[in-house]
């Protein structure tokens, strides 16, 4: 790969038309990420896991949910929520976005694929948000900013139902922490091995604001690499963009990321805003070619070699199974539906048969379930 050794744009991108292609964007709305809270684990005996309850998803309501909630604050648009089993003592926090009665409805009955590629991008901003490390300031302005902008929205305050509904999606965003005891009816939280993704991000945040502008130009760029950015695309970034580094609309204007400037991001941080980006890439439905093409262009001016560049992928792909996995067996056993909707999400990641296969068994011997 060929870089401008002025620091010119990478590859072939012109300036021109990657300006007027984002004049119309909004800056959508932003949500709050999530408060980093440390997890242990401390049960020497494992639950006993047993088929899902003759209800369908009923271990997934409010009800089921609520004694797990340690502590809530609701925000303008969004609920932080921190999850702590009294059994095992696993504390994982979490947010979730609140959405009106009527808009809830009329998503319902989204399909097993649709609600598990939201279900991934949640796991995902969770990720993007815990390894920019903001502070709950940050995330309380980015809130009130969001809310601001937003048309249309006559009243602030959520009725009870919704705010419940917001935990609930809270909780579905990091569910692959907990398992659900058949015996007795409760979500008990598990210890699984931390996989390479998130032992990466817990030991090279991306805390510099240098480079949190260029993961957040990044996935911006990823985003319209195929030629056009959505509005759940434009929501789904503002949800972890500071607001002191611009909105979405603002940022979607400067010219593309140059080698001179990817080349100026902390050395211990590049690996994580490059493992990011795929899993960002990679939870939006269809992994485009132009997105392959860009992360490769980003990777090389980086400075990683291809094995890295593949390692880091590979990390991203089983992040994101593994989370599509805890939907499959959240009852305790497996979901054929759900597991026919996360193989062919397996296979537009880019991730083989045999290692689809690898990682479903390792995940439910982990998980203690045949």
């Amino acid at each position: 790969m060929n870089l401008s050794p002025q620091g010119g744009p990478i590859g072939s991108w012109d300036p021109v038309s990657w300006n007027s292609r984002f004049r119309s964007i909004s800056s959508g709305r932003v949500t709050p990420e999530a408060q980093r809270s440390p997890q242990t684990h401390s049960s020497p005996h494992p639950p006993a896991y047993g088929p899902a309850p003759a209800t369908d998803m009923s271990n997934l309501t409010f009800q089921a949910i609520e004694p797990l909630v340690a502590s809530k604050e609701v925000l303008r648009s969004s609920v932080s929520v921190t999850f702590r089993c009294p059994e095992t003592d696993t504390e994982v926090p979490s947010t979730g976005t609140l959405k009106r009665m009527d808009s809830v409805k009329s998503t319902a009955a989204r399909s097993v694929k649709k609600n598990l590629w939201s279900s991934l991008r949640r796991s995902v901003t969770k990720a993007v948000s815990d390894a920019l490390g903001s502070g709950a300031a940050g995330r309380i302005a980015r809130d009130v900013t969001n809310t601001t902008m937003r048309q249309g929205e006559q009243k602030t305050a959520f009725s009870k139902e919704e705010v419940q509904n917001g935990i609930v999606e809270a909780f579905k965003a990091v569910q692959a922490s907990f398992k659900w005891n058949a015996s007795n009816e409760t979500w008990v939280g598990v210890k699984k091995p931390a996989n390479k993704f998130e032992e990466r991000l817990a030991e090279s945040p991306v805390t510099e604001r240098y480079d949190q502008g260029v993961l957040a130009r990044t996935l911006i760029e990823l985003s319209a690499a195929d030629g056009e950015i959505s509005a759940d695309e434009i929501a789904f970034i503002s949800d972890f963009i500071d607001p002191e580094l611009g909105s979405v609309d603002e940022l979607s204007k400067r010219d593309p990321l140059t080698a001179a400037e990817l080349s100026e991001t902390s050395e211990g941080a590049r690996q994580s805003i490059l493992m990011l980006a795929w899993a960002c890439a990679m939870c939006d439905e269809e992994l485009a070619d132009a997105e392959v093409a860009r992360l490769g262009e980003i990777s090389n001016a980086l400075g990683f070699d291809d094995a890295t560049q593949t390692g880091l992928r590979q990390d991203a792909q089983k992040f994101l199974f593994e989370q599509a996995l805890a939907g499959v067996y959240a009852g305790g056993s497996r979901d054929d539906e759900a597991f026919t909707a996360a193989q062919e999400a397996a296979g537009k990641m880019g991730i083989q048969t045999e290692e689809v296969q690898r990682m479903d068994a390792g995940y439910r011997r982990a998980a203690g379930i045949v």
